[in-house]
């Protein structure tokens, strides 16, 4: 039977019951009778039995007020019996998506929470394969065999954080690895010259600007605390584009990600090119 969590997001108590697409009991009507309906609690109490309890919750936006209930939502969960062996405040964690609405599978991947900028990241492919359970032939082994796989991937998880952690870059290498980052965010539209220097976008001036550090633990020019600060930039804080004239930036700058595919997706993408620029540096 599923337990009611509470949920603890920045310092505010969340109730899951709040969130409907997570409490849904039934299936969209439009659906037919060939859908298999798996209720995401019933994930939620196989993952607590193992200890896994919910820390953050989304749920996608509806346009129309039908669909409310039914649309795609991620949860992230944490184990305090496990952590990662870092120097770094790092606790894993299981990110699980669903809907109710037949349009994706549930899906359960590897990611982190860093406590130093409560920012959750999310492990590339490369480095733990998302798994993907169907709806139709659901068994609770199958979220077992998920939720091993997390715990297995652990080790070479903090590996690669610490080896991002020794990898020291210089001045041309951190200028390439900011724009690489600008080349995730954006398209070549953004860079289209304008009228003048205050309103053309410029992109060596807009890296320089991702890659200041916000806090001290992150002053280090090593490659986890440069994966960090853009990061934390792209996913919450959103990107200033700024002129070729330094002084003026060019129209507002981008918005928190708040949509759950695209916030895994530069989540993904952000961790993989981190993972390229470590193997150039060897």
């Amino acid at each position: 039977m599923f337990t009611s969590y509470n949920v603890r997001e920045n310092n505010k108590v969340v109730e899951l019951e709040n969130y409907s697409s997570v409490m849904q009991t039934a299936q969209a009507e439009a659906l037919s009778g060939k859908y298999s309906f798996i209720p995401t609690t019933k994930v939620l109490d196989v993952l607590s039995k193992e200890g896994w309890i919910p820390a953050n919750v989304k749920e996608s936006r509806v346009m129309i007020e039908e669909n409310k209930g039914f649309q795609k939502h991620a949860i992230r969960l944490r184990n305090e019996n496990i952590k990662i062996n870092n120097v770094d405040k790092l606790f894993p964690e299981i990110i699980l998506t669903n809907s109710h609405n037949g349009l994706a599978s549930f899906q359960l991947m590897a990611g982190m929470w860093r406590q130093i900028c409560a920012n959750g990241l999310c492990v590339a492919d490369s480095m733990f394969e998302t798994h993907r359970i169907r709806h139709m032939g659901f068994t609770n082994e199958k979220v077992l065999d998920a939720v091993y796989s997390v715990i297995q991937s652990l080790p070479a998880i903090s590996g690669k954080v610490s080896e991002f952690q020794g990898i020291q870059l210089n001045s041309e290498e951190k200028q390439i690895f900011a724009e690489s980052v600008l080349d995730v965010v954006f398209d070549a539209e953004t860079w289209k010259k304008g009228k003048n220097p205050g309103t053309t976008p410029d992109r060596h001036n807009t890296a320089s600007l991702l890659m200041l550090p916000r806090r001290s633990e992150d002053r280090e020019d090593n490659l986890w605390n440069l994966y960090n600060r853009a990061q934390e930039r792209v996913i919450k804080q959103g990107v200033t584009v700024i002129s070729e004239n330094p002084r003026y930036r060019v129209g507002n700058k981008t918005r928190e990600v708040k949509a759950i595919d695209r916030d895994i997706k530069l989540n993904k993408a952000l961790w993989t090119l981190t993972e390229r620029m470590a193997e150039l540096k060897k």
